[in-house]
């Protein structure tokens, strides 16, 4: 090609680097998470010269974690990945082609869907108080993730979008709150919406309001609705408040966590997890509100504006999902409809016909 390239700029670990470089800085902290996690299995790459990596070998490290049960989501990231990594090196002359584009996830590999949490589980969440065993300390974080999560919960917000807001953004007369920033975890910084839709103005439904007036009586000296120790929220706080939030949904106090730890270190230096029959991430909280908004008859377009979707379509195929309760009344329908047309005697037919 005309190319020469040094040994140590020829092998997949090189380009994965190089890649990282490239994209770290423009992707969410949330995406760019998935990346790493990506990268790391297929670090086995790593030693190997890119340009004599071919198809064959990464359909067969795909198939290798399909046979693993990985879901066809995963899959899809870990090729999404690679093919990344190849189209940078190719630009750069260091390949002649993506093998990536020769690659399928099998067929038969698990669909993996964020669902909307339970009508009980969120009965849970909203009634949901402090154990009588935490500290002053552990009581004020508790109640300041659960408010946190019945924003999300009640109005559809992305998780940086509501450790964004500001007391400004929130108008109690009007009942509702106005979103034009996010915070970005990995970098700290507020940024704008990810697309024009993003800025938008929601509705606070109303067994939110007492709820939003009780937490700015106690906190609206600073200027974020979300201050932890009167700063923004960083990834590390986050990812502790939500912790502490499922293990009160699941009665588990710091007391049980010790325990565990304690006895976990005697066996081998690793805490066990206590097991949560309750729990979701933050962002099922957004897709619960989607599943909510469709089941109240709200229509697609709509439920479109207020989760700040570019495209019906994302609202439909990501954010929307059946409820039992929805298929049993669906069903019921269509039952009723037809035992309509037999009365009527619309599926009669002659015979002959």
């Amino acid at each position: 090609m005309g190319v020469c390239l040094t040994d140590d700029r020829t092998t997949w670990h090189y380009w994965a680097e190089a890649w990282k470089k490239l994209t770290e800085p423009s992707v969410s902290a949330g995406t760019w998470l998935n990346y790493e996690t990506a990268l790391k299995h297929l670090s086995v790459f790593d030693g190997e010269k890119i340009s004599k990596i071919t198809s064959l070998e990464i359909e067969s490290f795909i198939n290798e974690k399909f046979k693993e049960g990985y879901s066809k989501r995963t899959l899809a990231l870990l090729r999404g990945t690679a093919s990344r990594v190849f189209k940078t090196a190719k630009r750069n002359n260091a390949v002649l082609q993506n093998p990536c584009e020769d690659v399928s996830i099998p067929k038969s590999a698990p669909v993996t869907s964020r669902c909307a949490i339970s009508k009980e589980v969120q009965e849970k969440l909203w009634n949901l108080q402090p154990m009588a065993s935490d500290s002053p300390e552990r009581a004020a974080r508790l109640k300041l993730i659960r408010m946190f999560a019945l924003i999300q919960l009640s109005c559809g917000l992305r998780r940086g979008e509501a450790a964004g807001l500001q007391w400004r953004d929130i108008n109690l007369k009007r009942r509702d709150i106005s979103i034009s920033r996010s915070l970005d975890f990995k970098t700290g910084r507020l940024k704008g919406p990810k697309s024009a839709a993003g800025n938008r103005c929601v509705p606070i439904p109303d067994r939110l309001i007492p709820e939003l007036k009780a937490w700015k009586r106690g906190h609206s000296a600073g200027l974020f609705v979300f201050e932890y120790h009167g700063k923004l929220l960083t990834s590390t706080e986050f990812s502790s408040l939500w912790s502490l939030l499922l293990d009160e949904l699941n009665n588990i106090a710091l007391s049980d966590r010790i325990k565990d730890g304690i006895a976990a270190g005697k066996r081998t230096g690793r805490r066990r997890k206590l097991f949560r029959p309750i729990a979701f991430t933050s962002h099922q909280l957004r897709h619960t509100f989607a599943s909510n908004a469709i089941a109240a008859g709200i229509d697609v377009r709509s439920v479109q504006y207020l989760l700040g979707h570019a495209s019906p379509e994302m609202t439909l195929a990501v954010y929307t999902h059946a409820s039992p309760r929805a298929l049993s009344e669906a069903r019921q329908k269509l039952n009723e409809y037809d035992s309509f047309k037999e009365s009527n005697g619309v599926n009669s037919v002659q015979k002959g016909q």
